[in-house]
C-alpha cells in the first residue's frame, strides 16, 4: 500500500512538472514522498516511480529602498527602534528539555543511489571491462562498497558506468570533449577527456594526476573553494578551471581559448541558469 501510494504522489507531480514548471507544490506531499522513498529497498526504488525533481524555492524578495537624505540636508527620518533581545531559553536542574534540536544537514547521494538514478536513465554498466546488467552493477556495489566508479554522459547518447576494484584509467570514447565525475581512492574527482588527453580536478578545482595526487605546478594554495562569478570567469586570461554558484547549485566551469563550458555534478554541460543543455 505505501508503494502504491508513493507512486500515486511522485507520478502526479512528474506529470505536473512536465506540463509546467511552475507549478503548487504542497510541503506535505514532499515530506510524504521522501519518508515512502526512504522506506523502500533498492529494488523497489528502481521498480518505482522516479523521484520528482523538484524546482528550487522562489529567492527571497529584496528589501525596499532607504529613504534619501540630500547633502546639507538634515535628516527627519526617526531611526529604527531596537528589537527586543530575545530570551535565551532556559531549562530546569532535572527537567527534561523541551527545545527542539537543530534540524540535520541534508544527506549527500551516496555511490548505490546514483547508480539506481542512473538504471532509471537506462544506463550501460562495466565492470572490469566486461557489460554487465543493472542489477548486477547494484549487487556488486552492495557487495562492494569501495568499488571505483566513472560515470559519464555524452550529448545524445546512453549514460556509460564503469566499476573496478582497480583506479580508473580515463581514456577519450570520441574524439569530441566529454566530462563527468570518477572515484579514485574511494573519493569523487572531476574530469575533461578529449583527444589531447584526460584532466582530473579535485573538489577544489586544482589540477590532479589519475591516481588523485597533487600535480606540482598547481596554483591552489588553499583547501577553501573560491566560488567565481559570470562576470569575473569572462574577466580571466588565459585558460582556468574552478566552480561557481548559479542558482544555489554548486558548478564546475572550464575556461579554454575564451570557451567557457559549465558542468553539473553529474557532467552534464549546463547554461549561465545553471539548467541543462541536454535532456538527462
Amino acid at each position: 500500500k505505501q508503494i502504491a501510494e508513493y507512486n500515486a504522489l511522485a507520478k502526479k507531480y512528474n506529470t505536473m512538472l512536465v506540463k509546467n514548471k511552475s507549478i503548487q507544490i504542497q510541503m506535505k506531499d514532499v515530506e510524504r514522498l521522501q519518508y515512502l522513498y526512504g522506506l523502500m529497498s533498492d529494488k523497489q526504488k528502481v521498480k518505482a516511480e522516479p523521484f520528482p525533481d523538484f524546482p528550487e524555492p522562489p529567492p527571497v524578495p529584496l528589501a525596499p529602498k532607504s529613504p534619501k537624505v540630500l547633502k546639507g540636508r538634515v535628516s527627519d527620518i526617526p531611526p529604527p527602534p531596537e528589537p527586543p533581545k530575545p530570551k535565551a531559553p532556559k531549562v530546569l536542574k532535572g527537567r527534561v528539555s523541551d527545545i527542539p534540536l537543530p534540524p540535520k544537514p541534508p544527506t549527500p547521494k551516496s555511490p548505490l543511489d546514483h547508480i539506481i538514478e542512473m538504471a532509471k536513465k537506462d544506463a550501460i554498466f562495466y565492470y572490469e571491462g566486461e557489460e554487465i546488467t543493472s542489477d548486477k552493477a547494484i549487487e556488486l556495489l552492495k557487495q562492494n562498497k569501495n568499488l571505483n566508479i566513472d560515470s559519464r554522459t555524452e550529448k545524445g547518447k546512453q549514460p556509460i558506468i564503469k566499476l573496478s576494484k582497480k583506479p580508473i584509467k580515463i581514456s577519450p570514447i570520441s574524439k569530441k570533449e566529454n566530462s563527468g565525475y570518477t572515484k579514485i581512492n574511494n573519493e569523487i574527482y572531476y574530469y575533461i577527456s578529449n583527444s589531447n588527453g584526460t584532466t582530473y580536478y579535485n573538489q577544489w578545482g586544482a589540477i590532479v594526476d589519475e591516481n588523485g595526487s597533487l600535480l606540482n605546478d598547481n596554483s591552489v594554495e588553499t583547501k577553501v573553494p573560491k566560488y567565481e562569478t559570470i562576470a569575473s570567469i569572462k574577466k580571466i586570461n588565459g585558460n582556468k578551471n574552478g566552480f561557481i554558484k548559479l542558482n544555489n547549485k554548486t558548478i564546475f566551469y572550464s575556461k579554454h581559448n575564451e570557451t567557457i563550458n559549465y558542468y553539473d555534478k553529474y557532467g552534464n554541460l549546463v547554461n549561465e541558469e545553471g539548467d541543462p543543455l541536454t535532456k538527462k
